[in-house]
């Protein structure tokens, strides 16, 4: 069967990465993309002029609504953080789940999943994942949720790939359990018009440089409710919430003007950003056909956005 192609050996991405190769002497498999000074000086200008450099300032702010715009969500449920790892713990703590209890989560995934159940007050249970979504199965987890020692579940959204976000809200609503979503790699999959979109259950997504889309450090929760952000929000600053007063046990995970700096010259450069990750994915996926079709070796191609 004829397959049209394109020759990796034409691409000038590819002769760039082999360039880069012999250079180095290693394989990038995915540099980070951040933006160029000449995006982030009008930002940096404005803070010089704000004189406001942490604690929900101006360019904070817009940040956060620009970052509604494109996920197709109020504003009043995004709360910036640090990193996902401490907007996972926060989300947790959110819901006020009773101390050593287990949470939930897949066994495949990145320490800092682990850590930020731990740093809730809670005992990670690994389970196996499903061999189809590389994610945790829903029917199992309500099965295992019926348990009286299960406070919470922790999905993980494999490499960004899209996951059914309605079966796990359901699954919430089953079972009386919060799930939470470390979709620390899915900033692209959640856009208004793409494939995953947050409904009812806490959403996490990392803004971390090696990501497709980064600030550097720091992170984005996507709560059910802008009560529940609200909530997460105080966490962030010592437990403040509109006063004096500390309502809840919370920590320092505030994000300064500088990195919502760095986010909005990010979002300014997006479509070419989002444009190159594409051409790059691209590259990968008629490698990899080309590699299953000469030396038969099975290969699963990834998903490629629009």
């Amino acid at each position: 069967m004829k397959r049209n192609l394109i020759n990796p050996m034409k691409n000038h991405i590819f002769s760039e990465v082999s360039n880069d190769i012999l250079q180095k002497k290693f394989i990038a498999v995915a540099r980070p993309s951040l933006p160029t000074a000449e995006y982030i000086l009008p930002y940096l200008q404005q803070i010089d002029q704000n004189h406001w450099y942490s604690n929900q300032g101006p360019l904070h702010n817009i940040f956060q609504e620009r970052l509604g715009a494109l996920w197709g969500v109020e504003t009043g449920r995004i709360v910036l953080v640090t990193s996902a790892t401490t907007g996972l713990s926060l989300a947790l703590r959110a819901h006020n789940i009773t101390h050593g209890k287990y949470c939930l989560v897949p066994s495949w995934t990145f320490v800092a999943t682990a850590s930020a159940i731990v740093n809730a007050g809670l005992k990670p249970h690994f389970l196996d994942i499903s061999p189809n979504t590389w994610s945790l199965d829903p029917s199992y987890v309500e099965y295992l949720a019926e348990r009286r020692d299960i406070g919470a579940i922790l999905v993980v959204v494999p490499f960004g790939a899209p996951l059914d976000l309605a079966e796990w809200d359901n699954v919430a609503e089953r079972t009386g359990c919060p799930v939470i979503i470390d979709a620390a790699a899915a900033f692209d999959t959640l856009r208004s018009d793409g494939p995953m979109r947050p409904q009812k259950s806490t959403v996490v997504v990392s803004l971390h440089a090696t990501k497709v889309f980064g600030v550097g450090e720091g992170g984005a929760v996507i709560a059910r409710d802008p009560i529940a952000a609200e909530r997460i929000r105080a966490l962030t600053r010592f437990g403040f919430s509109g006063g004096r007063i500390a309502h809840y046990s919370g920590i320092n995970a505030k994000i300064s003007e500088y990195t919502a700096a760095v986010g909005l010259a990010s979002l300014d450069c997006w479509a070419i950003t989002r444009a190159k990750w594409n051409r790059v994915t691209e590259l990968y996926k008629n490698i990899f056909l080309l590699l299953s079709l000469c030396l038969q070796i099975l290969v699963i191609v990834g998903f490629l956005l629009p």
